[in-house]
C-alpha cells in the first residue's frame, strides 16, 4: 500500500516537473533566424534587401519576360526609376490612385515596405 502511494506521489511529482520544465523555453533568435532578423531596420540596402523583395513579390508578373501591365521590375535601373519616380512605394503601401500590389495578394509587411522606403530616402543606391 505504501509502495503505490510512494509510485504516484514520485510519478506526479515527475510529470509536474516535466510540465513547469516544458514552459520554460526560450527561443534563441540567432537560432530561429541565422541570417539576422526577419525585419531589420538598418537593413535597406538594394541588394541585401530590395532586390530580394522584388525578387519574391514582383518579378513572378514583372519581369523581362511576363512585363504585367507595361511594367518592369527587372534589373536596378527599372527597380531604381519605379522607386524614384514614387509609383513603386504608391502601389505596395495601396495608396489610393494606384493598383495595390502585389496584385491578388496581401500588402507587404510593413517592414519590407519600410526597408523600400528607407533605401529611396537614401538615394536609392545600387550597393
Amino acid at each position: 500500500m505504501f509502495s503505490m502511494k510512494l509510485r504516484i506521489l514520485f510519478t506526479s511529482t515527475i510529470l509536474a516537473g516535466m510540465v513547469a520544465l516544458g514552459g520554460c523555453y526560450y527561443d534563441v533568435e540567432s537560432e530561429l533566424y541565422p541570417g539576422g532578423s526577419p525585419c531589420n531596420p538598418n537593413e535597406f540596402t538594394f541588394s541585401g534587401r530590395v532586390q530580394p523583395i522584388v525578387q519574391q513579390y514582383c518579378l513572378p508578373c514583372h519581369s523581362q519576360a511576363q512585363g504585367s501591365g507595361g511594367i518592369v521590375l527587372e534589373g536596378f535601373v527599372n527597380i531604381r526609376n519605379a522607386a524614384v519616380n514614387g509609383s513603386l512605394l504608391c502601389t505596395i503601401r495601396h495608396d489610393s490612385g494606384c493598383s495595390p500590389m502585389p496584385k491578388n495578394s496581401a500588402k507587404l509587411s510593413d517592414c519590407d515596405i519600410n526597408a523600400i522606403q528607407d533605401w529611396v530616402d537614401a538615394g536609392a543606391l545600387e550597393n
